[in-house]
């Protein structure tokens, strides 16, 4: 498995894309929406492949994300929310920051996972569509075949989708600028 994948320098650059990761946390934090799913979305575009699956509850990305990932952000976020007392602050900035770099790490293998598969999450491109219309059709199968998380419902669907126009518009700045 190639952990330095096409996916995972894609990924690198457009996180580092002013507004990139404010957005992609509020899109995992509010709306339930997966990060590298949504990459996986995104990176599928630029190479000009629709997304036509998701990965099922049974495959490697799923389960490395389930009983990986979570787990961990879980007690990173903890960690975080008791930071308001003075002594556990000090005493656990450096674990804290362990666990970002270990978070980022378990991301990093959930990325290689998808991109080992993604030939079976997407298709060849039958017709000529512009990479625009491309990112929005990945981003909405996404979005429309993730099962439903407990964050989502219809009041926050006009934030949800403002968030992924706004992310459609710095991945199509982004590629403009690799094209030049």
């Amino acid at each position: 498995m190639d952990i330095d994948n096409k996916l995972w320098q894609f990924a690198v650059t457009f996180y580092a894309q002013p507004g990139v990761a404010v957005e992609l946390l509020a899109l995992q934090n509010e709306h339930g929406v997966s990060i590298n799913q949504l990459l996986l979305a995104f990176w599928l575009a630029s190479v000009n492949r629709p997304l036509t699956e998701l990965p099922a509850v049974e495959d490697k990305a799923a389960q490395w994300q389930q009983q990986v990932t979570a787990p961990l952000r879980q007690i990173r976020y903890w960690l975080k929310r008791q930071q308001n007392d003075a002594q556990i602050k000090s005493a656990t900035a450096d674990c804290y920051q362990q666990l970002l770099k270990a978070e980022l790490a378990t991301e990093q293998v959930e990325l290689a996972l998808l991109f080992t598969h993604s030939d079976h999450y997407s298709a060849t491109m039958q017709s000529s569509v512009g990479v625009r219309q491309l990112g929005w059709d990945n981003i909405n199968f996404y979005i429309e075949s993730r099962p439903q998380s407990s964050l989502c419902n219809q009041s926050n669907a006009a934030h949800r989708s403002s968030l992924l126009q706004g992310l459609l518009n710095k991945f199509c700045l982004m590629l403009s600028k690799v094209e030049e």
